[in-house]
């Protein structure tokens, strides 16, 4: 609940206009030439609002952050108590990290035809609002217990005081998986493979539980448990397959099929226990 509030006070924030003075007065107009102002580039974000204590760092280099500031892949963003700070990432969206909150931008990739913006959450709290994304756009923020994917929403997630991740949903639908089931790293070992294979793996996502406007999800310790032991099945599958391919040793048609049968056996398993462990998302 907390979490859809501050998501309601922060677009009310984005909407308010500057205030009329009570009485007109003349206007002095003071002509001076302005530096040209910087544009990002497609791998960075921008620092775009600051309140309070407010620190970034790239390879353990922590130093004060300040509007205007570019950050590419691999910065941390450290934000103080009663402090907040907000991101652009181009078009793609904006982010608003909360106080007490601690943030690594896992992937900062803004170009027009395909975007990728990865945010992890070691502490705290985030909140995020993303334009409708098409195509190979991707937008995921990952805990230690969950990864959220999104196509075009307002959300927060929090990372409560026993560890699990809390998902809340103003707007749109986040489709949310324990961190125990990375598809991503399974899918990048699979680059060089079947294509079908990456097909498979990829129907774990399109099963992943939804939280659609005004309701919220939690993940906790148990749900990494019961789903970590499942899918490992699926990741010693596909190290098995990257292991033939790359000693060189000529894989048959008939043998890649039966490689993309078992794979696609296991994905139905994970998917299964997917939905048997997590918890429905609630009302709020």
């Amino acid at each position: 609940i907390i979490l859809l509030l501050l998501l309601s006070s922060w677009g009310c924030q984005q909407q308010k206009g500057s205030i009329s003075p009570t009485r007109s007065t003349e206007a002095v107009v003071v002509e001076s030439e302005l530096p040209p102002v910087e544009a990002p580039q497609y791998t960075q974000a921008m620092i775009t609002f600051i309140s309070g204590e407010v620190l970034v760092a790239l390879n353990n280099d922590w130093q004060e952050a300040q509007v205007g500031d570019f950050l590419e892949k691999d910065a941390i963003i450290r934000v103080g108590e009663e402090s907040y700070c907000e991101l652009q990432f181009g078009d793609v969206g904006a982010l608003r990290i909360q106080d007490n909150t601690e943030v690594l931008l896992q992937d900062v990739f803004l170009n027009p035809e395909e975007s990728n913006v990865g945010i992890k959450l070691a502490a705290g709290s985030i909140l995020a609002k993303v334009s409708k994304l098409t195509g190979n756009d991707k937008f995921a923020v990952k805990t230690e217990s969950a990864v959220c994917g999104v196509r075009g929403t307002e959300f927060g997630v929090k990372i409560t005081e026993d560890g699990s991740t809390k998902v809340a949903v103003k707007e749109g639908k986040v489709a949310v998986l324990p961190a125990t089931v990375d598809v991503d790293e399974i899918k990048e070992k699979l680059a060089d493979q079947d294509k079908a294979m990456i097909e498979a793996v990829e129907k774990i996502e399109e099963a992943a539980p939804i939280v659609a406007a005004n309701q919220e999800l939690t993940i906790g310790g148990q749900t990494l448990q019961e789903t970590e032991e499942v899918f490992q099945e699926v990741a010693a599958i596909v190290e098995k397959i990257v292991e033939k391919s790359e000693s060189g040793e000529q894989v048959s048609l008939e043998e890649t099929e039966k490689q993309i049968q078992e794979l696609t056996a296991r994905v139905e398993q994970t998917t299964e226990k997917v939905a048997e462990v997590m918890a429905p998302a609630q009302e709020i």
